[in-house]
């Protein structure tokens, strides 16, 4: 118990001392168990901007600093990457900030701030060869894509939009036609896609299937579906907004 409390106490020492270091960004070194300066790419002599930083390390051996992960967990390699992102709420929306890409061991560190420091740490990193694939991105958890919020609410019920069926009996052995795997897979994709994303109302109607219980599924859930309430017809109509966020406890 004193080993993990001694070890918990010194993580906190070295995340705060990266988020407190307003000179220059700081990333773990296991080697030697201490903060050490993690170099902000320079080109042409002109540092890289906060917001070109992902873009940068597509285009150059250059990668994000080390978190304080492989300090946390033995069995942690002895380099995990930081995510490079932009604040997406909270008082530092907008603001580019290296931290752990899954908030487990605290560190984080504000590099606008240090970015306009007259004085900084750079180095010039080797640009990659034509074709050469870069490595992974490494994002933050927060930057799971989310449904965007619009501003029209769409009737789900509505005829035209989600066909209703009664569920299926499976000792009937019949079963609704739906799409291949690799069709439901690829819409599916579609509608939460960072490239091209959405899909049209046909298939929209041609994904989707609503149970006379009330219940949405794919087609491809809807199989496995075993209705255990009431089939009706609903008369009412229900709308929700399938952008919608949960809204926060206060």
């Amino acid at each position: 118990m004193a080993i993990q409390s001694n070890n918990s106490t010194r993580l906190e020492m070295l995340a705060t001392k990266a988020k407190g270091c307003n000179f220059a960004v700081l990333q773990y070194c296991r080697d030697t168990n201490q903060m050490v300066f993690w170099r902000w790419p320079s080109d042409g002599g002109v540092r890289v901007e906060p917001k070109d930083l992902r873009k940068h390390h597509d285009t150059h051996y250059m990668l994000g600093p080390n978190c304080l992960c492989p300090a946390s967990e033995i069995s942690a390699p002895d380099f995990v990457e930081a995510a490079i992102y932009s604040i997406s709420k909270g008082p530092l929306v907008g603001k580019y900030v290296a931290s752990c890409a899954q908030d487990k061991c605290g560190y984080f560190v504000f590099l606008e701030y240090i970015f306009n420091r007259p004085v900084l740490a750079t180095r010039t990193y080797e640009r990659r060869l034509p074709h050469e694939q870069a490595p992974p991105l490494v994002t933050h958890k927060s930057e799971a894509r989310p449904l965007k919020r619009t501003y029209t609410m769409i009737d789900i019920n509505a005829p035209d939009l989600v066909p209703r069926r009664a569920a299926p009996v499976p000792a009937s052995g019949s079963r609704p036609r739906i799409s291949s795997r690799k069709n439901v897979t690829h819409l599916l994709e579609l509608l939460d896609s960072r490239v091209a994303p959405g899909v049209t109302g046909a298939e929209f109607r041609r994904l989707f299937v609503k149970c006379n219980c009330g219940l949405f599924f794919t087609r491809r859930a809807f199989q496995d579906h075993t209705c255990v309430g009431e089939q009706r017809d609903l008369t009412v109509t229900e709308v929700i907004d399938l952008t919608g966020e949960e809204t926060e406890a206060t």
